[in-house]
């Protein structure tokens, strides 16, 4: 009578009648850390929103600013808008500039919505402005 788990198979020793060729691979995903920062100077009229995304890996991954359902332009970046980060994840930002005197006296709602293969559904950050 034997109690306990199976005992292992034997191991063969010898040459394989055939090469192997299957490789073995697993995919390594890390999900995101999203921020959605806010700043302005006082004396200007001009206003950025930064989505950012850190500690991601695959590389691969989408950032979507939008002020309610809007989707907002966002501008070209003079630096890199996605990074290697130490540890080998990565980082990416979107910014979007406007004009807040579009948005004054009201409230606004603005997101950022980042995608990757990690998640399930996307990572949805938010932030009510009031305005001023």
């Amino acid at each position: 009578l034997l109690v306990g788990p199976r005992p292992l198979s034997p191991i063969l020793t010898g040459s394989l009648a055939f090469p192997l060729t299957d490789r073995l691979s697993f995919c390594l995903q890390v999900t995101p850390q999203v921020f959605l920062l806010y700043s302005s100077e006082p004396q200007s009229s001009q206003a950025k929103l930064t989505c950012l995304a850190t500690g991601f890996y695959p590389p691969d991954v989408n950032l979507t600013l939008k002020r309610k359902d809007e989707t907002l332009k966002t501008e070209k970046l003079t630096s890199p808008s996605k990074w290697l980060l130490d540890g080998g994840t990565f980082g990416a930002r979107t910014v979007s500039t406007f004009d807040v005197t579009v948005v004054r006296g009201n409230r606004e709602l603005f997101i950022c919505e980042v995608t990757h293969s990690s998640l399930d559904e996307p990572i949805r950050k938010y932030l009510l402005k009031p305005g001023g």
